[in-house]
Order: structure tokens, then sequence, then C-alpha cells
């Protein structure tokens, strides 16, 4: 069986995160006839009285998958749903100097780190015409560089000719790097998508709201965007303002991420680099996709998810939640639509659990349909 290493940069071991992470699927292709049971969003339980219909055998009284059963075990391995992060830079005036080196040479060394391979990148600067900038958001949604896969030297280059200049238009820019996100995911719904936005100071020029008046405006765009499964990452500068401080923190909470990362003065290359794998490795989160077998078609009315504790060695069953509203603190797992599931997503407490033991294992056992065995 395959392992998965459930590891997370929020939880400090961001150096053992591999791209991509691989989970063990266990799966049966059952030998029995009859009718597939049909889905419905049944909540924990996970099947109906009726399910018992769907295998003559591989399956438990009580509707539990038996992996000592007569199906046939097929083993694959799935990786973890892809991650893009689109990046929003601030290259104001005031990033000029040893900040803007700080920027280049960090983003340079985590677009290059063998660790970001398969990461898909895209991103934009702000602001865009100097004291003149423009406030149009479609704008600072277009991507300076096609999005792209790592390795891929053409990002490298993009940002070796950063150069600082202008006032801060945040407004518009957290827009268009979401609506980035929002077009990326529409054109590859495989895919998640997260916004880094990195800035040194508080909005002002001349795209209103500026100063504490945007903070509302950014929240709002920050909560719009966690909402639809885009988390927004902020990272703060050294010089920035108590007013800009401010605002990313409400940027970061409304987003999903908690906190800014705080890049302070004195801070290196290698500081700049671990704040953003940090920031990948929580954007990866605990979401798998939903895999499909020449051994049969799976059928997600059975599918079990198996949790075992690095320590203790015991396999415990993670229920089902009928929605990820239904997780409260709980422990469990939801489908991201129960009529045509495409990802397994953990609740927020088996996630905090796994990144936590890093020597814990997940295992995935899925059903089949035997009329496709």
């Amino acid at each position: 069986m395959i392992v998965l290493d459930p590891c997370s940069d929020r939880f400090g071991l961001h150096r053992t995160l591999l791209f991509p992470v691989l989970v063990g699927f266990a799966l049966w292709a059952c030998s029995a006839s009859g009718d597939d049971a049909g889905y419905s969003g049944s909540g924990n339980e996970g099947a109906s009285g009726s399910a018992g219909s769907v295998f003559d055998s591989g399956l438990t009284g009580d509707g539990e998958i038996d992996p000592d059963s007569s199906c046939a075990m097929t083993t694959l391995q799935a990786e973890r749903i892809p991650l893009d992060m689109y990046f929003m830079v601030d290259t104001s005036g005031s990033m000029d100097g040893p900040k803007l080196a700080l920027l280049k040479s960090g983003l340079t060394a985590f677009l290059q780190a063998p660790d970001s391979a398969g990461l898909g990148v895209s991103g934009q600067r702000f602001p865009i015409g100097g004291l003149n900038e423009t406030c149009d958001s479609a704008v600072y949604g277009s991507p300076a560089v096609p999005w792209a896969i790592l390795p891929d030297s053409q990002w490298s280059t993009w940002v070796s000719n950063l150069k600082a200049e202008g006032y801060t238009p945040s407004v518009p820019a957290l827009r268009g790097a979401v609506d980035a996100c929002k077009n990326r995911m529409t054109a590859e719904p495989a895919r998640k998508c997260a916004v880094v936005f990195v800035s040194d100071g508080e909005p002002e020029g001349n795209c209103p709201p500026v100063s504490i008046s945007a903070k509302q405006d950014l929240k709002d765009i920050a909560a719009e965007a966690y909402a639809a499964g885009i988390p927004v990452f902020a990272v703060s500068f050294y010089g920035i303002s108590s007013v800009g401080q401010a605002i990313l923190i409400a940027i970061a909470q409304s987003g999903g991420t908690e906190v800014p990362f705080a890049i302070k003065e004195g801070a290196v290359q290698q500081d700049f680099m671990e704040a953003l794998a940090e920031a990948r490795g929580t954007a990866l989160g605990c979401e798998y996709q939903m895999p499909t077998t020449d051994a049969g078609v799976v059928n997600p009315f059975l599918v079990k998810v198996a949790y075992t504790p690095g320590a203790s060695g015991e396999s415990q069953t993670i229920p089902r939640k009928d929605s990820l509203s239904d997780c409260g603190s709980q422990q469990g797992w939801a489908y991201d639509d129960n009529d045509h599931p495409t990802k397994l997503v953990m609740c927020s407490a088996t996630c905090d659990t796994m990144r936590a033991d890093a020597k814990g294992k997940v295992e995935i056992l899925l059903g089949c349909s035997s009329s496709q065995r």
C-alpha cells in the first residue's frame, strides 16, 4: 500500500513536503451481479439499507467494504489536487532597493526549488503604469507571463526584470488576482488555485479607496475568493505601516489563511522562499482526486476513508459528512459534489490531525460497480 505523508508547511514541516504527494488507494473489483445502488447524500453512514444488493461479496454485514473478501484488489497511485498559485507582487516605489532585491531572489529561488516542480504559476505586479497607474482590475488579472507548470524559465526571467516605481493600488490588484484564479479554475477544473498577495505598504495613489478606507473592500474580495475555494495568502515586507499591516491581517483572515507571513528587516532569500513554500504546503490542503480504474467503476456510495496514526498503528475509519458545512469541529470528510464527486475533501479537524502526524497514513477503500466488472 502506498502511504501518504500528510505533513504540512503550515506546521513547520515544509522542508519535507514533496510535490506531488501520493496516497494509496485500495480498490476492489467485485464479482457479483445486480443493479448499482443509487447514490444520495446520506451523511455519515455512507450506505443506504439497500446498498448491500450492489455486491454479493466484498461487503460485511453492515455494509462495510471487507478487504479480506473475494474481490480482487488493485493498487493505484493518486495525486492530491494539483495546485496553481497567482502571485500579485508590490513593486511600488517604497519597494525599491534591498526589499526588491529580496523579493526577486526569494521568488526566483522558490520557482526553481525542486519541491516546486509540478506547481502551476502565474502572476502580475502592481502598480502597472507607474505614477499614472491603471485602476482596471482586468489588467492586473491578465498574467504578465502565461500560466506555466514548473520548472519553467520564463517566470524567472520576468521576476529578474521587475522594477519599483509608483503607488499601491491594492484593491484593483487583489481583485484582478482573484479573478485570474477564478478564470484558471474554470479553464482547468481539475486544479486548485491560490492567490499570494505581497506588499510593503497601505493602499495609496489614484485608485480609491485608499488607506484604511480600502480595508473593507479588500476583506470582501478575499472572503469572496475563499468562498469560491481560492485561499488568499498575504505577505508583508518590513517597513509596512500599522494601517497596512492591519489590512493584510484582514485579507489573510478573510482569505482563509489566518495571518500574513512577515518578512522582517534583515531577512534573507531563504526566509522569503520558506514563507512561499509554507503557503504552497498549506494551499495543497487535504483534497484528493476521485480516481477511476480499469477494475471497475468507482461507486461513491461505498467509499471509505481510513486513517492510521503513526503512534498507535490502529486504523480508524473517518466518517463521511453530507457536506463540509456539517463538519464543525468533528472529524470527517465530504465530497465536493454529492451527485458527481470529483474530490474527497477532509474536514478541518481531520486535516489538522493528518498534517500534525508526519508518520500517519491515509488509505481510501473504494467500492466498484458490479455492472462494470
